[in-house]
C-alpha cells in the first residue's frame, strides 16, 4: 500500500496516524469513508454489529435503549482499539521496517522530524488514552477479560513486528485479526451464546484474511488475487467465505449445544446467521454500484 512520508509531527497524534497511514484519500472524510468500508469495519465487525441490533430488537422488550447501548459499546470499541493498535503500527513504522528489504520497505515517519523521543512520547499518550477509556467507561464486570484481551493483542502484535519472515508472520497474522477485532465486539455481546457466536464469527474472519495474507506473500502480490480468478470477484470470494463458515460453524453449534426444547435460543442463533448472510450477499450487490476497493475490504 503506497502511504504519503510524514512530514509534520501532527500526523503522529493518535487517531489521525491511522487515517494518514492507514488508508486512501485527497481529504479527512475521504480517508474515513475509506476507513468505514474496509475491512477495518465493513469488512469484519459491521456485520455483527448490526446482528446484534437485529436480534436485539426481535427478542427484546426495550429495543430502542438497548440500540443506543449497542451504538456506544461499539464506538467506544474503537476508540480503544485505534490508538492501542497504533502503539503497534508505531514500532513497525520505526523498529521493523529498518529489518526490512529495500525493495518492500515502506518509509512512513521521517527520523528527522520525528525523533525517538517524540515516538515514544506518543507510545505513552496512546497508553493512556486506552487506560483512561477503560478505566472510566469498560463495565466493571467484564473488566478484566476485557483487559486480558487488550493485554494479548498488544503482545501479540508486539511479536508480530519482531518476525519479519513470511512463515512466522503468518501464525501471528490470524491471531491479530481475532483478537483485533475481539476489542470492539467483546463490548457489545450480552449474553453467553453471543459470545460463543462472536468466536465462531472471528473465527470466520481470521481464516479467509490468512489465507489471503499467505498467498500474496508467498506467492507474489497477485497469486491472492489469481485464487479468485479476478479482482472484480474478491469481495464476492471473501463475503461468501465468511457467510457459509459463520454459518456451518454456527450450525455444529446449534446441534452441540442447544437442546431440542429451547427454542428461544435456537430462534436467537438463527438470527444472527441470517442477518450476517443477508450483509455479506448485500455488500456483494453494492461494492459494484459504489466501486468499493476489493482488496480493503477483505
Amino acid at each position: 500500500m503506497k502511504v504519503e512520508k510524514l512530514q509534520a509531527k501532527k500526523f503522529l497524534f493518535p487517531y489521525i496516524y491511522t487515517l494518514i497511514t492507514r488508508t486512501h484519500g485527497n481529504s479527512y472524510l475521504q480517508r474515513i469513508r475509506y476507513y468505514i468500508l474496509s475491512a477495518n469495519l465493513a469488512g469484519s465487525t459491521l456485520p455483527f454489529f448490526f446482528a446484534c441490533i437485529f436480534t436485539n430488537w426481535l427478542h427484546n422488550q426495550s429495543p430502542f435503549l438497548d440500540t443506543f447501548e449497542y451504538i456506544w459499546k461499539y464506538i467506544l470499541g474503537y476508540a480503544i482499539l485505534i490508538p492501542l493498535y497504533e502503539i503497534g503500527y508505531l514500532i513497525n513504522d520505526t523498529y521493523s521496517v529498518k529489518r526490512e528489504e529495500k525493495k518492500y520497505r515502506t518509509i512512513r515517519i521521517d527520523e528527522q522530524v520525528a525523533p525517538s523521543q517524540y515516538i515514544i512520547a506518543q507510545i505513552l499518550i496512546r497508553f493512556l488514552i486506552v487506560f483512561l477509556l477503560f478505566i472510566i467507561f469498560v463495565p466493571t464486570q467484564i473488566k478484566i477479560q476485557y483487559l486480558i484481551i487488550l493485554l494479548m493483542l498488544l503482545t501479540i502484535f508486539t511479536i508480530h513486528n519482531l518476525f519479519r519472515t513470511k512463515i512466522e508472520r503468518l501464525i501471528t497474522l490470524p491471531l491479530l485479526h481475532f483478537l483485533k477485532f475481539s476489542v470492539v465486539l467483546s463490548l457489545i455481546v450480552q449474553n453467553e451464546v453471543e459470545k460463543h457466536l462472536m468466536i465462531l464469527y472471528l473465527f470466520s474472519l481470521a481464516i479467509p484474511n490468512a489465507l489471503i495474507f499467505t498467498a500474496a506473500k508467498l506467492g507474489g502480490s497477485d497469486t491472492a488475487l489469481n485464487l479468485i480468478k479476478n479482482r472484480n470477484e474478491h469481495i464476492a470470494w471473501y463475503s461468501r467465505f465468511v457467510s457459509l463458515s459463520f454459518t456451518v460453524l454456527a450450525l455444529f453449534y446449534t446441534v452441540l449445544i442447544v437442546s431440542s426444547v429451547d427454542i428461544g435460543k435456537l430462534l436467537y442463533i438463527i438470527s444472527y446467521v441470517v442477518f450476517i448472510d443477508i450483509f455479506y450477499a448485500f455488500a456483494m450487490i453494492i461494492s459494484k454500484r459504489w466501486r468499493i476497493n476489493e482488496d480493503d475490504f477483505c
